[in-house]
């Protein structure tokens, strides 16, 4: 006797979507420094059943949560807080380049399911 195989059915939202992460670092300082950082982000429509068959539904927040966080860390952490406060501007705009210039990093640790950058 054969059973029926049960699927469900996800939707996937293709629009470029923005994910934000709030989380706390030390500066060079060891000062403690709350911040927020947003991302632009769409699937790659091309391999959604990998992207649920390995990541499942919550994929943005498995896979770019955690980079997002590193990468602004990263940035922060070279700076002490009169840097950070004076050169604020600078500074998210050095983060973003840094995060878009691993892009293609990220890509292969992500498999490339997704698209960055909107």
């Amino acid at each position: 006797m054969k059973m029926p195989v049960l699927q469900t059915v996800y939707i996937f939202d293709l629009r470029t979507r923005t994910i934000s992460e709030r989380a706390q670092t030390c500066n060079r300082d060891l000062q403690r420094i709350d911040f927020e950082i947003k991302c632009l982000f769409k699937p790659n429509s091309e391999l959604l059943s990998e992207i649920y068959d390995e990541l499942g539904p919550n994929y943005d927040r498995k896979v770019l949560s955690p980079i997002l966080k590193e990468c602004a860390k990263t940035v922060i952490a070279q700076f002490n807080a009169q840097q950070l406060l004076s050169q604020v501007k600078k500074n998210l705009t050095s983060a973003r380049n840094d995060f878009f210039a691993n892009q293609k990093r990220l890509e292969r640790t992500s498999r490339e399911f997704l698209y960055l950058g909107g």
